[in-house]
């Protein structure tokens, strides 16, 4: 079985425009008829390691410390954020409500609006103030999760 290749490009007007066009001609201008298998999806850039470690090491932390009487360890704790903050909601065929929670296939600005929910939510219902990533705390618990993350 041949090596799967993907091509990062735009879609313009209908049509395929490769960013490396010389890669992407050499496979689809094959000297005999080949059958393949082509594969389209929105390309999401990754988010940061420091937007990860503040999520979870500064965002995350804190309101699970916060409701730690409740019995929230930290995947609990993320679950419920994004179940709460970030759930797409569409209704089944029987009528009924679905949740369906996300957080790691989504654009850069849908990841910080979605923290920046979470962050109101933990201001407004637990009465805890997150600090801004680039705040002297905030920098001193994304040191200390990424220290964490690593030795593990």
């Amino acid at each position: 079985m041949a090596k799967a290749r993907a091509y990062l490009g735009m879609a313009v007007g209908g049509e395929f425009i490769p960013k490396d066009r010389i890669a992407y001609m050499r496979e689809f201008l094959k000297p005999k008829p080949t059958e393949m298998v082509v594969t389209v999806k929105q390309f999401f850039p990754k988010r940061s390691t420091d937007a990860n470690a503040y999520y979870h090491g500064v965002v995350v932390r804190m309101i699970g410390e916060e409701i730690e009487g409740q019995y929230y360890d930290h995947d609990e704790t993320h679950e419920l954020l994004k179940h709460d903050h970030n759930a797409i909601i569409s209704v089944s065929k029987g009528g009924k409500e679905v949740r369906k929670a996300r957080s790691t296939i989504m654009p850069s600005d849908e990841f910080w609006a979605y923290v920046a929910r979470c962050k109101a939510w933990a201001l407004d219902f637990l009465g805890v103030y997150i600090p801004d990533p680039n705040e002297e705390i905030a920098k001193l618990m994304i040191e200390e999760y990424m220290q964490k993350a690593e030795a593990a």
